[in-house]
């Protein structure tokens, strides 16, 4: 996990069908499938060879499934080190000077703060939070692709 591709749950279901596909078509999936029917409703046994074959099925869709549940825990790790790393760099910018940015004008001839310092504020917190929420895995990872 040391690129920046976090995968849409789009990219992760299609990698799945490809590993399923790799080695049945769908027509063979089907096919299977419609053996696997006729045996539930009672109306059909299947061969060894069949039932072999439908092991073969499931025992692979299992894995690709279990590929794809890690592949998706992965991404929202990943995308989780990411949102940390931006906050890392949004933090370590200086706060907004208050001289450097004066009240400016408001109703009726008054003055109020600057909106860019109260911007430069929520951004700050909202990058605090996330530093401050970030799980173990989160900042053991970030720690792990900076050494790299």
């Amino acid at each position: 996990m040391m690129d920046n591709k976090v995968f849409t749950a789009d990219e992760i279901n299609n990698r799945v069908v490809s590993m399923i596909r790799q080695k049945f078509s769908e027509n063979d999936e089907f096919k299977l499938n419609r053996i696997i029917q006729g045996e539930a409703l009672a109306k059909y046994t299947p061969t060894l060879s069949e039932q072999a074959q439908i092991d073969a099925f499931s025992t692979l869709v299992l894995s690709a499934r279990q590929a794809g549940v890690d592949a998706a825990a992965d991404s929202l790790l990943l995308q989780s080190v990411l949102d940390y790393e931006v906050a890392q760099v949004r933090l370590a910018k200086a706060p907004l000077d208050p001289l450097a940015y004066p009240d400016v004008g408001g109703i009726n001839g008054g003055k109020v703060a600057n909106p860019a310092l109260a911007i430069d504020a929520d951004e700050r917190a909202v990058a605090q939070a996330v530093v401050d929420g970030a799980s173990v895995a989160v900042t053991d990872l970030v720690t792990a692709r900076a050494v790299v």
